[in-house]
């Protein structure tokens, strides 16, 4: 009987901390989403004032592949999604510190008509990107200050560790972000609108 309430009570305990646990990793989550957003909101102004004043300077070089260095960090544009009232900067490359500030480039450019983009599944981020629909409107800004019009075509769910899948097909822009469980990724494909 002493043994079976020692269980019980070691069973409680780690029940306990592992409810902290978890408790503990919600509260970081929900901080560095916070930082995130904040980040996006203080950048897009500043993107927005260099793409106009680099534009009003005449360096239109009439492509898409420029970028805008703001704080150390290059970007080649921002993207808006209106139906879940998002405009981000996208940086120009990635990295798993970059994108706690912004979304990332993955690959491809717009030019060669394959880009790809990532962002974490923070709110303000890609994190409602599951609710788009065939159809939805997609708008990429470029350094020059080109827009160009998408939709949404499909979605689909690509395990983590298919990057080969993540890269094919013929969109012509593709947004990506980790489930909740980060085993597979939520995929929405984009043609021209």
């Amino acid at each position: 009987m002493r043994a079976r309430a020692r269980l019980g009570i070691f069973l409680t305990a780690l029940g306990g901390l592992l409810i902290m646990v978890a408790v503990f990793l919600f509260a970081y989550e929900s901080k560095e989403a916070e930082k995130a957003e904040r980040a996006a909101r203080e950048l897009m102004p500043k993107l927005i004032s260099q793409i106009k004043e680099k534009n009003e300077e005449g360096s239109n070089k009439d492509t898409a592949e420029d970028t805008v260095s703001i704080d150390g960090n290059d970007y080649i544009g921002y993207i808006k999604i209106p139906k879940l009232y998002l405009t981000l900067p996208v940086m120009s490359d990635w990295s798993y510190e970059k994108l706690k500030t912004a979304p990332c480039r993955f690959s491809g450019s717009l030019s060669e008509e394959s880009l790809i983009i990532m962002a974490h599944n923070y709110k303000r981020h890609f994190g409602a990107l599951d609710d788009l629909d065939a159809g939805d409107s997609v708008q990429f800004i470029d350094t020059e200050g080109n827009i160009t019009d998408f939709k949404v075509e499909l979605k689909e769910l690509i395990s983590a560790d298919s990057v080969d899948k993540m890269k094919s097909g013929d969109y012509p822009l593709t947004l990506f972000t980790c489930t909740y469980t980060k085993k597979n990724r939520i995929t929405v494909r984009c043609s021209y609108a």
